[in-house]
């Protein structure tokens, strides 16, 4: 059975082959750009209405002071979020083109830290980390929700 000593040496050599591996940073200095990204965004490209799936809570997410945040307008499956903030203290970073801040977990009455990034005009990913664990959601650009649409 090899010591500590050779399972350490073993595991530090393991990462540094590792980050050998991965792909070199552009000369721009910012990272690739995944599969369904747009080339550019700027931090006003998150403002409007957003629904997860047909059905679900609608999510306006509006500019306030220096950063972001999204506030369910509309749920028929569950009124009781209604005005319940989701989204807050959402702050972009140009240079890694992601919004940053807080999401509340309603199931769980959570906050928990978040990334927002834009896919293209009509849909955002959410990721959440919560130790070793990362979900990704989708939201799609919803038209402006009936209830505000009628109002005055």
């Amino acid at each position: 059975m090899p010591n500590k000593t050779a399972i350490i040496v073993s595991l530090l050599l393991s990462t540094l082959a590792l980050q050998a591996a991965q792909p070199v940073a552009h000369a721009s200095g910012r990272p690739p750009r995944r599969a369904g990204e747009t080339e550019e965004v700027t931090g006003d490209a998150i403002i409007g209405y957003w629904q997860r799936n047909v059905g679900e809570a609608v999510v306006e997410i509006q500019r306030q002071g220096t950063g972001y945040v999204g506030v369910v307008v509309e749920s028929d499956r569950r009124p009781e979020l209604l005005g319940t903030t989701l989204f807050r203290a959402l702050r972009f970073d140009a240079k890694r083109q992601v919004w940053r801040g807080r999401v509340y977990s309603a199931d769980r009455d959570r906050e928990f830290n978040a990334e927002i990034r834009v896919r293209d005009q009509g849909r955002i990913e959410l990721t959440v980390k919560v130790a070793f664990i990362t979900r990704n959601v989708d939201f799609n650009r919803h038209s402006i929700p009936g209830a505000l649409a009628s109002a005055p």
